[in-house]
């Protein structure tokens, strides 16, 4: 019984970071830093690796009811399509990242323009990873 209180304990502590987790990445802004970001994003990966450690831990009892077994496994489950959710989330802030990355080394290298304007909106559909507009005004 003793395990099942463990793994409980961890499934607790997993789903509270799953929700600091989504709380950030519904507060996510443009002047959110990209360290920040990349350091979220990251640990959707490590938390997926605790939700697989858990799901074994809990294969290997023996002595545990079959109610809290399935209990258990039930919360893993909406623990996994809330960090799928996430990781949709993130491949959007991957592209995001990556283009911010981009204009701003462009701002850096092209110091001696006058003036540069970007003709693109971030909720714009049309925009991809490969495809940016932008004009340079002198």
């Amino acid at each position: 019984m003793d395990t099942i209180i463990k793994l409980n304990k961890a499934k607790t502590s997993l789903k509270g970071s799953i929700s600091r987790i989504e709380n950030f990445a519904d507060k996510v802004s443009e002047d959110t830093s990209l360290m920040d970001l990349e350091v979220k994003l990251k640990k959707i990966d490590q938390l997926q690796q605790n939700v697989i450690s858990i799901r074994r831990n809990s294969f290997e009892l023996d002595d545990a009811d079959a109610t809290e077994l399935t209990d258990l496994e039930e919360e893993l489950e909406q623990c996994d399509v809330r960090l799928e959710d996430l990781e949709a989330h993130k491949q959007n802030s991957n592209i995001t990242s990556d283009i911010r990355r981009l204009f701003s080394n462009l701002l850096g290298v092209m110091k001696h323009k006058r003036q540069c304007v970007f003709l693109w909106q971030p909720s714009d559909p049309r925009l991809r990873k490969t495809s940016f507009k932008f004009s340079f005004n002198e």
